[in-house]
């Protein structure tokens, strides 16, 4: 890919590390709030240790997967026996031209990962490893798919297998919008904010699969802010009730083949109490 943008994205000035990293520092907030009412619904009533009842199931075990569960809202989400979720069989969506409406993801299932409840689709991502989800369609869909998966296992991941994650799926921009590895003091940063959060799992006695296990909501819907197949802006939006929506835009770009994550082009976050034309159930 050319170090410029192609197509009519306006061109996004370079943003610093604190914007970015806020947001997924208070993801990371939530998730330990979780954990610790894990460990304190098991540890009340005296001595005798009670556990919290675990979602309910649907289906039976099949292949490389365990039985369902279903989320607040009744969507089915499944339970792969690898952590790290089951990517489906490349069956990308057709080449998308402006003007056309963009549809869901082709075939997309939810899994409940290591990270949470992530996407998984003929459009990708075709192979995961190591907090890596690699390989995408390039199409809005496609980019959709890396925005919510990179986003979720930057954000999730641990010091012990998270590097190949950083040297190969997250990047930033530089000043002329071109393609660089993320800085060492960005990287640094990064790897010390998983380190304290697995201190402080570990200090509860909480693995990260195991509070994992109790964000089992998914993203409801998607949005294409700007797509010129180089960059991509994606508004996804998290139910919270039947009349409000929490929503955040994520930014990828593709470079060396696939979509990159940019973890410092800062989150705009707002809610909706309803969604809009132009959004997309997935």
């Amino acid at each position: 890919m050319s170090g410029n943008n192609t197509g009519t994205t306006p061109p996004t000035p370079r943003i610093t590390f604190s914007a970015a990293w806020a947001g997924a520092a208070a993801f990371l907030a939530i998730i330990l709030v979780i954990a610790v009412t894990i460990m304190i619904s098991r540890n009340t009533g005296g001595n005798e240790e009670t556990k919290p009842a675990p979602p309910p199931e649907t289906g039976q075990p099949v292949g490389g997967f365990h039985s369902s569960i279903t989320d607040v809202w009744g969507n089915v989400i499944l339970r792969p026996v690898n952590p790290e979720g089951e990517p489906l069989n490349p069956n990308p969506s057709r080449d998308w031209e402006a003007g056309h409406p963009i549809t869901a993801p082709v075939a997309i299932e939810w899994q409940l990962t290591a990270y949470g409840a992530l996407p998984f689709s003929g459009d990708g991502p075709y192979e995961v490893a190591d907090c890596r989800a690699k390989g995408y369609s390039r199409t809005p869909q496609g980019a959709a798919l890396a925005a919510v998966q990179l986003r979720a296992r930057a954000s999730w991941c641990d010091s012990d297998s998270g590097e190949g994650l950083i040297d190969e799926q997250l990047v930033t921009l530089d000043a002329r919008n071109r393609v660089q590895p993320l800085e060492d003091l960005v990287r640094a940063r990064v790897i010390q904010g998983w380190r304290e959060h697995a201190t402080s799992l570990e200090a509860e006695g909480v693995t990260r699969s195991q509070a994992a296990q109790y964000v089992n909501y998914k993203y409801d819907a998607f949005r294409i802010e700007s797509f010129d197949r180089n960059r991509a802006a994606i508004d996804v939006a998290t139910r919270l009730s039947d009349h409000q929506w929490s929503v955040a835009r994520l930014h990828v770009v593709w470079h060396e083949g696939d979509w990159k994550y940019i973890p410092d082009a800062g989150e705009k976050q707002n809610h909706l109490n309803a969604l809009p034309e132009g959004w997309v159930q997935w």
